[in-house]
């Protein structure tokens, strides 16, 4: 095997002779992982699902999965020791730096808010809370209602939403399916009998520039994506419910709205223990999504990117930056702070809206494991950090004072959304919260049409005073040669001088094709014709693979949720899956077998055709690759008016996917190109669009390091297990033989 296809894991590896062996190239490079683990015996297989790319980097991949990891950090803080004196601080070249927020002593300890015990409620109160609870779910539902009908109309009508749009319906249809858990079983069965109707009704349901001659292979491959689409929206929205836990109100999100409130309007000093506890709530996405304008520009000034273009171009920019801080931290912390240079200290620090030049090396260093402690070990959002830095606050204000200002400057429906996902982990599901939720998204997704009407309109004037003015130049031109025409030709004199016949330098290097979310997607038109040729179909494969393995990935959180509530001694009746989401993952794995057999009939019956088309494209070419050159052409082939700058822009970034420089790349990684940019209105350069292919690199390598991690702690737990479960048989088998004597 050459080295090429051997990688050996430096996280977790090292040490413990994991040999890392990704999947032969005839088979998906990245769907088999074998780690071979050594044992007595010598190695045996383990198996490893597929890293995901189109999600961010260690984010929870759905609700369950955010309550499971809610429950295990109480879990572990309820089994550690209460904190005694601050340990002394550690020089800077120990790997692992002290938290930069220190328990305060007790005498110096400023005036903070205890949380109260709330009062015994009365019948009449309880009752009156029961009825408001439910006053609010009826209004939900009917918000919800009236929500999902609107966008499912756009959608049925061809129109594209965006990617607040699409949270917005996948949110009301999840609460819907709460509230009603009987209409899983009438809603979905009654939209798959319907579903050729509303193809036949909407035909501009998924536009498409697939390209086939053959009408009934367009036909079975229109209805394959639209279920496919369905089974993909079914899938969010299950990802989307919260478990069900006893009662409506969380104690946790009262106590976070007390904090938000006293922080925000009256002032009082908030202890460093309260500010570090609930620091870590907020999330990135959550942050961002609410941010205005100034907020949004000045972020962009500390990490460097020019603040221009819309709201959402903004917050795609930020974003993207923070995953790739959020995966740079995972690599430096791995490879310690103590081995990087100054230049490396100086641009860690600057990418990271941090002092970094005229300081000295000790404390470049200092400031970077300050970052790294707040980030990784305390779990405080990069988000937050990088805010307090764009205040502007002075250098020498302790750090918990710093995000003290950033949480009291964040927006109301900051702490309105973080109150509604602090309930969702808990599974008491606060109605009014959930409302104020969608009236806040509403809001802003008018905000977001108003702002492209603008733009759009903005543009359609300069297209329109352009017009008017090559038109009035094409005029005095011709008015100057016709009064060339008309005027007596003067005979001059033979000249002598000199004429520079060389060609005229350009003014400047031709400017850069910049890629927008459009051009993107035509590589979807792009894949499924060249699936029509190769009588394969590419991209509608990989999607159901990824169906597949985010329905794995669920199942595995509910064994996890199981596993940790048998460890912390509850009741599973405590938090459990809701009836709605028991059907709902019901329905999506009855779609999921359908969509097997539409794809195997799919392929059964092209392939008597393969030996007559097997010249028409490279048979040693893996079925899950494709070329370069060969999918330009393609996109050259369907554009009616082909942008030679703009293929060559698009062919140079094609490129950088190519690991092996072979001419070819996965389909899975134009895939996860497409999901990542597919639901947003953007206009990349090319240097913007290398940077998010290495950062998805960066993570693919991060997230199966992760894995790997995982895989080999559950496998020292289940050892674990049965060495004890064997250790407690042999005692029990002790006594009965002693009892027997």
């Amino acid at each position: 095997m050459s080295a090429r296809w051997v990688a050996v894991c430096r996280a977790g590896a090292a040490g413990r002779g994991l040999l890392l062996y990704p999947a032969v190239r005839r088979r998906r490079p990245a769907d088999l992982v074998l780690l071979l683990a050594p044992t007595s015996s010598g190695y045996r297989p383990l198996h490893l699902g597929r890293p995901r790319l189109d999600k961010e980097l260690h984010r929870p991949s759905s609700k369950v999965e955010e309550s499971v990891e809610s429950l295990r950090s109480q879990l572990k803080d309820s089994s550690e020791p209460p904190p005694g004196p601050p340990p002394p601080r550690e020089p800077p070249s120990q790997e692992r730096v002290p938290s930069v927020i220190v328990q305060e002593p007790i005498a110096e300890k400023r005036l903070a808010v205890e949380p109260k015990e709330p009062p015994r409620r009365t019948l009449w109160i309880r009752f009156v809370d029961e009825v408001k609870h439910y006053y609010h779910g009826f209004k939900l539902l009917f918000i919800n209602i009236n929500i999902s009908r609107r966008l499912i109309w756009r959608v049925l009508n061809g129109e594209s939403l965006s990617r607040r749009e699409n949270r917005q319906l996948v949110r009301t249809v999840g609460d819907l399916f709460r509230v009603l858990p009987f209409s899983v079983f009438i809603i979905i069965p009654f939209m798959e009998l319907l579903l050729p109707v509303f193809i036949k009704l909407f035909p501009n349901m998924l536009p498409s520039t697939f390209q086939t001659a053959n009408a009934e292979d367009a036909k079975m491959k229109q209805v394959l994506k639209v279920k496919l689409e369905t089974a993909k929206f079914l899938q969010k929205t299950l990802d989307s419910m919260a478990l069900k836990g006893k009662g409506h109100y969380s104690d946790s999100a009262r106590e976070f709205a007390d904090f938000f409130k006293e922080i925000r309007t009256s002032g009082e000093q908030a202890s460093n223990e309260q500010i570090l506890k609930f620091s870590k709530l907020f999330e990135d996405e959550v942050t961002l999504d609410s941010l205005d304008r100034p907020q949004l520009a000045a972020l962009c000034r500390v990490l460097e990117v020019p603040p221009f273009g819309t709201n959402n171009f903004l917050r795609f920019l930020i974003q993207m930056k923070l995953r790739g801080l959020k995966a740079d931290d995972r690599i430096i912390q791995r490879e310690s702070v103590d081995t990087l240079t100054v230049e490396e200290l100086q641009a860690a620090c600057r990418a990271r809206g941090m002092r970094a030049y005229g300081v000295s090396e000790q404390r470049l260093r200092s400031q970077l494991s300050q970052w790294l402690d707040l980030s990784l070990n305390e779990k405080v959002p990069p988000s937050l950090l990088l805010l307090s830095r764009a205040l502007y606050l002075p250098e020498n204000l302790p750090t918990s004072d710093q995000l003290k200002v950033t949480i009291s400057r964040l927006p109301d429906a900051v702490g309105t959304a973080t109150r509604a996902a602090i309930g969702d982990r808990e599974g008491r599901v606060d109605f009014k919260t959930r409302v104020d939720v969608v009236k806040d998204e509403e809001r802003k997704i008018l905000e977001e049409r108003a702002e492209a009407r603008a733009l759009a309109e903005a543009a359609a004037q300069e297209r329109l005073q352009a017009e008017q003015a090559a038109q009035e130049r094409l005029q005095a031109e011709a008015a100057a040669a016709a009064a060339a025409d008309t005027a007596e030709p003067v005979r001059d004199a033979p000249s002598t001088t000199l004429v520079d016949r060389a060609a005229p330098l350009p003014d400047s290097a031709p400017a850069e094709s910049e890629l927008t979310s459009k051009d993107v997607s035509e590589l979807e038109g792009a894949l499924e014709t060249l699936a029509a040729t190769r009588r394969r179909p590419l991209l509608e494969q990989e999607e159901l693979e990824d169906i597949k393995e985010e329905m794995a990935d669920y199942q595995e959180d509910l064994q996890d949720l199981r596993d940790i509530m048998h460890k912390a001694g509850k009741d599973m009746t405590d938090l459990k899956e809701t009836r709605a989401a028991r059907g709902l993952q019901y329905s999506v794995n009855r779609m999921i077998r359908s969509l097997d057999k539409m794809v195997d009939k799919l392929q059964a019956k092209e392939k008597k055709l393969q030996v007559a088309q097997a010249n028409s494209f490279d048979a040693k070419r893996s079925d899950e690759e494709v070329g370069i050159q060969e999918l330009i052409q393609t996109l050259q082939h369907i554009q009616s008016v082909p942008d030679k700058t703009k293929l060559n822009t698009m062919a140079h970034v094609l490129s950088k996917m190519d690991d092996n420089q072979d001419g070819s790349i996965r389909v899975e990684d134009v895939y996860d190109v497409l999901e990542l940019m597919g639901q947003e209105n953007l206009k990349l350069s090319s240097k913007q669009m290398e940077e998010i292919i290495e950062l998805l690199d960066r993570e693919k390598v991060l997230d199966l390091e992760r894995r790997i991690e995982k895989a080999l702690q559950k496998e020292a737990e289940d050892i674990a297990a049965a060495a004890a479960a064997e250790a407690a048989a042999a005692l029990e088998k002790e006594k009965q033989e002693e009892q027997k004597q």
